[in-house]
């Protein structure tokens, strides 16, 4: 049975908050400090416009859920990859798509033996719901150290054509994506990316939630030590009021969750991927981030 759907103006509530926390202190001649900056927002769906506006089917039903993915707001549910023969033979298939170790499995949530359940996926946009920035440092001495942690959580990505198998792109970017799918040569049904496939074969232009990937992650973005030598080393010069020494690191690690696809081709904080690289302001990862060294020398006369 179809039903019409009606699209409708919902009503949204949004709301957010903003937590800033410093902290110093010492310790005999060690000095301490630390902070902590966080923000957090999210956006639901709270009621329709009017009765008359409402979804019929509950597939569409977004009363109380996110709405923010620009592309998979709604999908069908996998659970991992397939691997094992037996476990694939007595489980919900489809009859065109890979039918090999490392293909998607598939949730039939309805009991109806069919692939069309879809269902609300409930998950954030590309812009992060969460994000914060950690400080932690010390001085002694004339030394002072000081590392900066940066990350994002609730954000989420949308997996770019090639990497779905959608008409056969991946093939063009194996080199990248291989290595982090599921290959006879690494059969980890944990792999970020299915078995590699045709697309007559694949599920590349199907919604499914596996394509809306967690783009979390976690970097060490600055690790800086800066020696003041005017504190002992120059401390009878005259001539100038400062002189300090500084050696910063920036960019030195990043982490991901090991589902993030896009390992070696996209810096997580900066998601500029498209669903399709080949649409309108469509490619397929970025520039890399590059780590950089700098050692300076800040003299005040």
């Amino acid at each position: 049975m179809f039903h019409k759907l009606t699209r409708r103006s919902p009503h949204l509530v949004k709301g957010g908050v903003e937590v800033s926390i410093n902290w110093n202190d010492k310790i005999g001649k060690v000095g301490y400090r630390a902070g902590l900056n966080y923000s957090y927002w999210d956006e639901r769906v709270t009621r329709h416009t009017t009765k008359s506006s409402d979804w019929w089917s509950p597939t569409f039903d977004n009363i109380g859920k996110r709405w923010m993915h620009p592309v998979y707001v709604l999908g069908v549910k996998s659970d991992g990859l397939f691997g094992d023969w037996n476990d694939m033979y007595n489980s919900f298939l489809h009859s065109t798509r890979n039918r090999t170790l490392g293909t998607i499995r598939l949730v039939d949530t309805n009991g109806d033996g069919r692939e069309t359940d879809y269902y609300v996926l409930n998950v954030p946009g590309t812009v992060p719901l969460t994000q914060f920035g950690i400080t932690l440092g010390a001085d002694w001495n004339g030394f002072d150290f000081e590392v900066f942690l940066q990350g994002a959580t609730l954000v989420s990505g949308a997996m770019p054509s090639p990497m779905r198998n959608q008409q056969d792109y991946m093939w063009n970017y194996g080199q990248y994506a291989f290595q982090h799918a599921y290959t006879p040569s690494n059969p980890d049904v944990n792999a970020a990316l299915p078995m590699p496939a045709p697309a007559g074969n694949s599920w590349g232009y199907s919604y499914i939630d596996l394509w809306a990937f967690d783009a979390s992650y976690l970097k060490l973005k600055n690790i800086s030590l800066r020696y003041d030598l005017k504190r002992s080393v120059l401390k009878n010069v005259q001539s100038f009021q400062a002189m300090d020494l500084s050696f910063v690191v920036t960019n030195a690690l990043t982490w991901t969750k090991s589902s993030y696809p896009l390992k070696g081709l996209q810096d997580p904080e900066f998601m500029v991927s498209h669903h399709n690289i080949y649409g309108a302001g469509g490619t397929l990862g970025s520039y890399p981030t590059q780590r950089s060294y700098t050692l300076s020398l800040s003299v005040t006369l």
